[in-house]
This record gives C-alpha cells, structure tokens and sequence, in this order.
C-alpha cells in the first residue's frame, strides 16, 4: 500500500507542477494578449488620424478641374456641413421658445 501511495503522491505532484506551469503559461498568454491589444487601439487611433488629415487634405487641394479633386468627398462634405447648420439652426429656435 505504501508503494501505491507513493506512486499516488508522485503524480499528484506531477500534476501540481503541470498545473503551476500552465497557470504560469496562462498568465504570459494574457500580458501578451494585453499587449497586443493596446497596440491594436494604438494603431486604430493612429489610422483614425491618418484618416482625417486625408479628408483635410482632399477638401483643400487644390482644384484641377474647377470643381476640385474629389467632387464626390466634396458634395458628402457639404452635405454634413449643411446636416450641421440645420441642427444648429433648430437649437437657436429651441433656445428662443
């Protein structure tokens, strides 16, 4: 019975350390992923920014045709400019109730 328990206690500690090992697995795994993800937001936000200086860019280059380079991001721009001046115009009115 002695040489069973000692098997026993044997693999249990075998399983104690696998089992050490995998949390100490785990735990990398998730700084890595933590890492990761930061830099992923990192990067959104610097694409967001490379993205916005472009619509900057397209709305103040210069004009090749007369109507400009991008007629289409032009009218898209009006368009939210225009949405902008109706919803300021409707909270002037509200302001003056």
């Amino acid at each position: 019975m002695s040489g069973e328990l000692s098997g026993f206690e044997e693999k249990f500690q075998l399983l104690l350390r696998r089992m050490r090992l995998l949390k100490d697995e785990r735990q990398r795994l998730r700084q890595r992923l933590e890492e990761r993800e930061a830099k992923i937001e990192e990067q959104q936000e610097r694409l967001e920014g490379l993205e916005e200086k472009i619509k900057v860019l397209r709305m103040t280059s210069a004009p090749e045709d007369g109507y400009g380079a991008d007629k289409e991001f032009r009218k898209e721009a009006q368009a939210t400019i225009n949405s902008y001046i109706k919803e300021i115009d409707n909270c002037i009115a509200l302001l003056n109730q």
